[in-house]
């Protein structure tokens, strides 16, 4: 480690410390989920190539998610079978603007905060998520990371 830049600062063992400073936003989300969401919550997050970011909020909060990345779930599981089927219920739950389907597939995965930050943008059509009201509550907001909470159905 000694032939390396990587702790010629301030050497520790905290390895969210680099988010901090990289991409401040998505560490105050990170924060934020740890200090007001159940450890049994789920979180809707983009899915992702292996190696990546992706699945990020997931695996710093412990909280659960639909599916981070697909080819190490397959490594484990044998097949993409599921893994497909569930790819393409994250590109509905971020991309379809149909919020009947929407908090069906939230039920189905027991999601209760949904996080649009740069992957989610970057990866499906988010901008219809602000306008599903009856569906999502915006609940945290910060240098390009937003979380929405799903609202309970009325009854």
């Amino acid at each position: 480690w000694d032939k390396t830049d990587s702790f010629k600062n301030s050497p520790t063992l905290n390895g969210l410390l680099y988010l901090e400073k990289t991409s401040p936003g998505e560490y105050a989300a990170i924060q934020w989920l740890k200090q007001h969401s159940q450890p049994t919550d789920g979180v809707l997050e983009a899915v992702g190539n292996d190696y990546s970011h992706f699945g990020r909020i997931a695996a710093s909060t412990g909280r659960s998610t639909v599916l981070g990345w697909p080819g190490h779930e397959h490594q484990w599981r044998g097949t993409f079978k599921q893994l497909n089927s569930r790819t393409d219920d994250v590109l509905l739950m971020y991309s379809s603007d149909d919020s009947d389907r929407i908090r069906e597939l939230l039920t189905k995965y027991d999601i209760q905060y949904v996080v649009v930050g740069p992957r989610e943008r970057k990866s499906y059509n988010t901008e219809h998520l602000e306008g599903l009201d009856e569906l999502l509550d915006r609940i945290f907001s910060q240098d390009g990371v937003t979380i929405y909470s799903v609202r309970e159905r009325d009854v």
